[in-house]
């Protein structure tokens, strides 16, 4: 059971991450239940995404499977998955909140939005170093040679280079490497702003703070971004083609996905409507 076709991968590896990422989102979720009237929609998720699992497992051992619906599920699944990981930060940033009465709860939520995608890549990339490789290749893949698209592959090379670098401790950055990466980390933030400006336009009218409206938007990003990299380096993703969506679609399931949090965090969004 080790591939139905081509860029679908369903082995026993990829089966096992993707079982291990759903038991270990459950028991976070169970443990640390709030009180909130859609709380249910966690669970559904992640049932759903068992079951689309537990189709390509399936669909490996058929004679003729339906390809178009094996990769429908695979594009689905990491959309899927964010909506339990959102619950996990969710549940995270009620708990938080309790104990830090100065913090607003959607500022605590992405907080940890940021902190989580981070902390992971570290992780990877000291533990495996696979993450910053999977990514700048995913950019070179996906960018263009127009200015934008040089600018992100200017970033990605620089980022990569510096944390080679630090891994094989051959120097210490410079001053003019901080300069640098500042100056890439703002036009890379600037670009995905511009790209963005539809989503955090509707959602800045909702929360009535721009700032925030933006920082949501990048958390959220980051968050799917993380989901979609289980996939692609640990589950039955073959290349990021395999899980590439419409922008359009991306960008209304963002806004869904801020209107999610923001319900979640106790914003009334039916007086808003």
């Amino acid at each position: 059971m080790e591939q139905s076709n081509e860029n679908i991968h369903v082995g026993a590896d990829a089966v096992a991450v993707e079982s291990i990422v759903l038991g270990l989102f459950s028991l976070v979720i169970t443990v640390l239940r709030f009180d909130w009237e859609y709380f249910w929609i966690f669970y559904l998720s992640l049932v759903i995404v068992f079951l689309l699992m537990l189709h390509r497992v399936v669909a490996a051992i058929a004679d003729d499977p339906n390809i178009g619906a094996l990769r429908t599920s695979l594009k689905l699944s990491p959309i899927l998955l964010q909506i339990p990981l959102l619950g996990v930060l969710l549940s995270l940033s009620q708990s938080a909140s309790m104990y830090a009465n100065n913090y607003s709860p959607i500022l605590i939520f992405i907080s940890l939005a940021v902190a989580l995608p981070v902390s992971s890549a570290l992780v990877d990339e000291l533990l495996l170093g696979e993450y910053v490789d999977t990514w700048v290749d995913i950019i070179y893949q996906q960018t263009t040679d127009g200015p934008a698209g040089q600018v992100i592959r200017s970033a990605a090379d620089f980022g990569q280079r510096q944390i080679d670098a630090f891994k094989s401790g051959e120097k210490a950055p410079s001053i003019q490497d901080d300069l640098k990466a500042i100056f890439l980390g703002i036009v890379s933030l600037a670009l995905l702003s511009v790209v963005t400006l539809p989503v955090w336009l509707v959602l800045s009218n909702f929360i009535g703070n721009t700032g925030v409206a933006i920082l949501l938007v990048i958390s959220l990003l980051l968050l799917r971004d993380i989901t979609r990299y289980v996939y692609i380096n640990y589950g039955a993703a073959q290349s990021f083609g395999d899980l590439k969506i419409p922008l359009r679609w991306g960008f209304i399931l963002t806004i869904l996905k801020g209107l999610l949090v923001f319900d979640a965090l106790g914003l009334d969004l039916a007086t808003i409507l």
